[in-house]
């Protein structure tokens, strides 16, 4: 078999029972915690032993840089927005998963959403290097105005020029609610 699964081949070869009788979800903090694992799980009792000494009972993920929590099992990483959503359904997402708090670390279920990529795209916040501060909204540097952007089905729709960001920016969340519905960043969270 190659190595270089994608994430859905990844996904379908664990069952979500396993993940069941490794980890305790909580879904209204999000949290996992590791279950006391059953001997079948390792190839010795000296590791059983070992493993459920230190970790059962302990929490289970850790942070990477980007917010987000990955949980180490099976030597595989798994995602712990996937694996929040895989053991309270039942089954691996089939689409991406949405924070719609657009918080990486709160998994709580009332805050995971399945989506597409495109979906999970319009609830971001402004780029960081977005001198306006303001999603979809730039400077005009020959008439001093600010202005408004949004891309529609691929292309760029200009939603006209304003006095302040202020105004530009409740031009892009305007258009934002009407063509991206609840994926929109006003309808997620406060940007």
């Amino acid at each position: 078999m190659s190595e270089h699964r994608t994430a859905a081949e990844r996904e379908a070869a664990m069952p979500v029972l396993r993940l069941r009788e490794c980890l305790f979800y909580a879904p209204e903090s999000g949290s996992f915690t590791w279950k006391l694992r059953p001997l079948s799980h390792f190839k010795s009792e000296r590791y059983w032993r070992a493993w459920n000494s230190l970790h059962a009972g302990k929490p289970a993920g850790v942070p990477m840089v980007d917010g987000r929590i990955v949980i180490n099992l099976d030597k595989g990483k798994w995602l712990a927005h996937r694996v929040a959503w895989a053991i309270q359904t039942g089954a691996w997402p089939a689409l991406a998963i949405d924070h719609i708090d657009r918080d990486h670390a709160n998994n709580s279920f009332a805050n995971l959403r399945e989506c597409t990529l495109q979906q999970n795209q319009f609830n971001r916040a402004a780029n960081s290097t977005s001198r306006t501060g303001a999603k979809g909204v730039s400077l005009d540097r020959h008439t001093g105005r600010y202005m408004a952007k949004i891309t529609l089905r691929g292309r760029t729709v200009n939603l006209g020029r304003f006095d302040t960001v202020e105004k530009a920016s409740a031009a892009y969340m305007a258009a934002a609610a009407k063509h991206h519905g609840e994926f929109s960043t006003s309808a997620g969270a406060a940007a």
